[in-house]
């Protein structure tokens, strides 16, 4: 995998996915969950209203939206080339 001309992981492209740790969230104000999210310094996509947290351990983005009183859930989830690119780019 290249970012900005440079290798920043090699190996199979399963296997550079399935190394990559990614937490949905589900909570019905996305928006909140999302800016939230962000001032934690989190790292996040967004498809469509589907929150993703990606590289960061679920009690980190527990304790995060937890201090902004939202409602939610939190499932981890299989990454994706998307997550494992989100992660590994800088």
């Amino acid at each position: 995998m290249l970012s900005r001309g440079k290798v920043v992981r090699e190996g199979r492209a399963q296997d550079i996915i399935s190394a990559v740790k990614v937490v949905a969230v589900d909570t019905q104000d996305w928006r909140s969950a999302l800016n939230a999210a962000d001032q934690a310094g989190l790292r996040t996509s967004l498809v469509g209203t589907a929150l993703r947290v990606v590289g960061s351990e679920t009690s980190d983005v527990r304790d995060a939206l937890s201090r902004s009183g939202l409602d939610f859930d939190l499932v981890e989830v299989e990454g994706t080339f998307d997550d494992a690119f989100s992660e590994l780019a800088d």
